[in-house]
């Protein structure tokens, strides 16, 4: 039988390192691999790299199959994703074959001509970049744009003129991003928090909603959703708080006081309150109200998802102005399949159902709730 050489790898040094947990001492001999700084974890990583290389590189044809991998990968059609819709213009995330990173675009209407609005490639020379989220204004002049740099989680926040394609002066981070804007798209919400070091355990806590209106300094933008600005709400600091204005019911700002948890906790205001020093949310429900998996506005009242009494799900409705859910009414009942979302256009509820293989689409007309129903092709 042939003999292959052995590889000579690195020699990883140990280190007296110990832990004593319940009595019962846990030895730790490679710790210091720990410590990405030291020298020589740098150089023992990079040993460990050259080895890794120089065995791959000898792997016959590598370089030939490497190039076909990449010429098939050319061949797939276009990938699109985030389409909205603002205001007559379209815009959406395109990702061509062969691309890691996908571009902005834009276009006049559903069937007017593409235009390449922003290339992140262009952001940072020698820093892969990617659109993390973007949200356009109602008015589609504008586009807040949250960019990551280097697969990093956090976004720096940019505003993009959509006529000009410049972005503007202004700029935040980091951030997860932004929520939406105000009606007269002049202002945007989105994510803040009190740190600003990405590497502190403490910058998961304590997020809060700040609105900022186009052309002023970032330092001056208003905390409207937070337990530092809202107290009383007794947001806890592992709460995500996250307020906007649901453009299918503009009155109205709605914010979410979010966790792991499934049942939601949401709270309202009239928009009227952004003139405030202090905006006054209403409670809209509470985590034991149940409601899960989506809710909508239509006329006066809200519609939500809830597993009380339906361990697959129905769609209930309770008044807007005063939401009593201990008494919504039922208006779509459990069903055999079970409810995964719910949302709605301007004159219908969309419920999306599933058995766990295949799902289906169901709209009902939020005028007479009389049900038409279409299936919906895959899961």
């Amino acid at each position: 039988m042939p003999c292959h050489a052995q590889w000579i790898y690195p020699t990883t040094k140990t280190v007296d390192a110990s832990d004593t947990y319940f009595g019962k001492i846990y030895n730790d001999p490679y710790r210091w691999l720990e410590n990405l700084k030291d020298k020589d974890v740098e150089a023992w990583f990079k040993t460990q790299a050259e080895l890794a290389d120089d065995q791959l590189a000898k792997i016959p044809g590598r370089d030939a199959l490497v190039q076909e991998w990449l010429a098939l990968d050319k061949l797939k059609p276009a990938s699109y994703s985030d389409i909205t819709y603002e205001h007559g213009r379209v815009f959406y995330k395109k990702t061509l074959g062969g691309e890691n990173v996908g571009k902005l675009y834009f276009r006049e209407g559903w069937n007017g001509t593409e235009k390449l609005l922003f290339d992140p490639a262009t952001y940072k020379v020698g820093v892969t970049t990617t659109i993390n989220s973007f949200v356009p204004s109602w008015d589609g002049k504008h586009v807040a744009i949250g960019f990551t740099s280097g697969g990093a989680e956090w976004s720096e926040l940019r505003v993009l003129d959509v006529q000009t394609g410049n972005l503007l002066p202004e700029n935040i981070y980091p951030s997860y991003g932004p929520i939406g804007w105000t009606k007269d798209s002049k202002s945007f919400f989105y994510d803040a928090g009190k740190v600003a070091d990405i590497k502190s355990p403490e910058i998961e806590l304590n997020r809060k909603t700040k609105l900022h209106k186009i052309g002023t300094e970032f330092a001056t933008d208003k905390d409207i959703f937070s337990d530092e600005s809202n107290p009383e709400l007794g947001i806890t600091a592992k709460e995500w708080p996250s307020a906007s204005i649901d453009e299918s019911y503009p009155d109205y700002l709605i914010g979410s006081a979010a966790t792991v948890q499934n049942e939601m906790r949401l709270f309202d205001a009239p928009i009227s309150e952004l003139k405030n020093k202090k905006i006054k949310w209403d409670v809209l429900c509470k985590p034991p109200d149940n409601l899960v998996r989506g809710y909508a506005f239509h006329g006066d009242y809200v519609y939500a998802v809830t597993h009380t009494g339906a361990p697959k799900y129905k769609v209930v409705r309770t008044s807007m102005k005063h939401p009593d859910w201990e008494h919504a009414e039922t208006i779509i009942p459990e069903e055999a399949d079970s409810i995964q979302s719910v949302t709605k256009s301007r004159h219908y509820l969309l419920v999306v159902y599933s058995d766990g293989v295949v799902c289906r689409l169901v709209k009902y007309d939020l005028a007479r709730l009389q049900k038409l129903n279409f299936q919906h092709p895959g899961p």
